[in-house]
């Protein structure tokens, strides 16, 4: 799970640094880097020297994990989609409704 959550803050936050995505994940330091080290082994993130610091570094996403998460944003849409053609027009009528609900929902802060 860390992994993904690192994966996908890299992803909404290009070119953060280990402290600002374990800020972000409300995870430790030494946690995200880690996680970090693992997935820039496996090749899906980079680290990169902070042009404006040169002690620290920034981290981004490789093509492989930009690939990566194109593809698995692709399957989520299919399977959503497919699931959406099933619903009768009373369920639809009804996740329309709901849709700010679920919104409110998705945005709570994860330590909630």
């Amino acid at each position: 799970n860390s992994e993904i959550e690192v994966l996908r803050a890299v992803a909404e936050r290009p070119g953060s640094s280990i402290s600002e995505i374990a800020r972000a994940l409300d995870l430790q330091n030494s946690n995200v880097s880690t996680t970090v080290s693992r997935l820039v082994d496996r090749g899906l993130l980079e680290r990169r020297a902070d042009p404006n610091d040169g002690r620290s570094h920034r981290i981004h996403q490789t093509d492989l994990a930009r690939r990566n998460n194109a593809l698995i944003d692709a399957m989520w849409a299919r399977g959503i989609r497919d699931l959406l053609s099933t619903l009768s027009p009373e369920e639809a009528h009804t996740l329309i409704e709901a849709a700010p609900l679920l919104a409110r929902l998705g945005s709570m802060p994860k330590n909630y």
